[in-house]
């Protein structure tokens, strides 16, 4: 039986959800600014653009396959000069696979065969990406791609070998039947292998009183940067 692991941070959780910001969490961890900062999944650049303001003289690299999306980011991005916007998929594998609804303001999956209004994209491997960019470590990995969360952080096995990501966003759920997003203890299970420890819950959405939360954003945080 999976150990609950809510039980021996059960206060820091309200915390997080009632007085702590990402930033806050972030700076106690020594990660204030000069950060790489990876936004996989960066619809239109929201996020890539909020992450500028709130972490100071940082890199970002904007991950979006879809070309619609992947123009509206340029666009919206393009004053930002620490900012590149790449337009493919980060994967388990460097391959060619499809993107549901890839001409539309809703964000597509990522699919391995060919459906009805889908486009062929490329995908790479994180670990791939890094090595050809040569950069060494991630402070912070955010990936909201539609319950592909997982493949995304296979692709990156050879940066958790030398615990070269300090801190991982996720867009996730409680449902395990919602297959728009990551089940949250398939993370927390892969992520703890990989030396990462669940550190609180942002953003969280509820749909109604009965279903509980909808979808949010949960925090892991290596533990090298603990030492």
């Amino acid at each position: 039986m999976r150990a609950n692991p809510f039980s021996k941070i059960k206060n820091k959780i309200s915390a997080c959800f009632e007085t702590d910001t990402l930033t806050s969490v972030l700076s106690d961890a020594g990660m204030k600014s000069n950060l790489i900062i990876f936004d996989v999944g960066a619809h239109k650049g929201q996020t890539s653009s909020h992450f500028c303001k709130l972490f100071s003289h940082s890199f970002i690299h904007a991950f979006e396959p879809s070309p619609y999306l992947f123009a509206e980011a340029e666009k919206n991005l393009s004053k930002r000069q620490n900012i590149r916007c790449h337009n493919f998929a980060l994967g388990e594998a460097d391959e060619e696979a499809f993107l549901t609804q890839p001409d539309s303001d809703l964000c597509g999956q990522v699919v391995k065969a060919q459906e009805n209004n889908s486009s062929s994209i490329s995908v790479h491997r994180l670990d791939g990406f890094c090595q050809v960019e040569n950069i060494s470590a991630i402070d912070l990995l955010k990936i909201d791609v539609e319950g592909n969360e997982v493949s995304v952080l296979k692709g990156a096995s050879g940066m958790f070998e030398r615990n070269a990501i300090k801190a991982i966003l996720l867009e996730c759920d409680f449902n395990k039947d919602d297959k728009q997003h990551s089940y949250f203890f398939d993370l927390f299970d892969f992520l703890s292998d990989q030396n990462f420890c669940f550190h609180g819950l942002f953003d969280v959405v509820r749909y109604s009183p009965s279903y509980g939360i909808g979808f949010c954003n949960a925090l892991f945080l290596n533990r090298s940067v603990f030492s």
